[in-house]
Formats: structure tokens, sequence, C-alpha cells
């Protein structure tokens, strides 16, 4: 079985609880993290789970100055790269798809950590 997470167990043990941990992943090309896919998940999860905004603000803002974009929550998934937004998918693992991903991804980080965490 290839492994979906890389963590340096030297690192994990000097840094666990006090630093930041560089984890590797091999998650770029898999299927349910494509574009077309996310923005299925989008528009599949309940308005209540999906959260984007335009992201050109400032530091602060008053949140009635905050804008989202006029656009199906798919659309601003599908162009995420060119329409300014920002997007939030809550919950994920309310659909069985994303929820065995998600198990299966963090199911390695005991793997990565016994040599040092026992």
């Amino acid at each position: 079985m290839d492994t979906l997470l890389t963590i340096d167990p030297g690192a994990l043990n000097d840094s666990f609880g006090r630093g930041p941990i560089a984890v590797s992943h091999r998650l770029l090309d898999h299927p349910l993290l494509t574009v077309e896919s996310i923005a299925g998940l989008a528009e599949r999860l309940s308005s209540n789970k999906v959260e984007h905004n335009i992201g050109d603000l400032p530091t602060v803002a008053a949140p009635d100055a905050v804008r989202q974009a006029d656009m199906r929550v798919g659309d601003i998934a599908r162009t995420i790269e060119t329409n300014g937004c920002w997007m939030v998918l809550k919950n994920i693992e309310v659909t069985p798809a994303y929820k065995k991903l998600l198990d299966e991804t963090l199911d390695e980080v005991p793997r990565c950590s016994e040599a040092t965490m026992g």
C-alpha cells in the first residue's frame, strides 16, 4: 500500500507539542481532490457548510463590508484560480467518500509517530 503521508520521526519527536512539524503528502492527484470533485462536493453540502467570500479584503473589515461572488458555489470552486474568492467546505466527513479519505489519511499518523511517540 502506498502511504499518503510522510512525517520525519526525528522532527516529530523534537517538535511534537512544541512547534510545527513538516508533513508531506501524496494527495495532489487524488480523484476526490480535483477541482471538479470539490465543486461537486460544494454543491452537495448544505449552504451552512460552505463559506466563501471575495478575497481582496483589508486586514480588518466590518462584517457588512465582506462581499460574496454572485455565483453558485460549484462555479466558485470551478473558477477559484481566477475569481479572487476563497472558500471553506465544512464537515466534509458527512460525505462517505470524503470520510473514507480523511480516515485513511489520519490513520497514517500513528504509523508515522509510533517509533518516537509509543
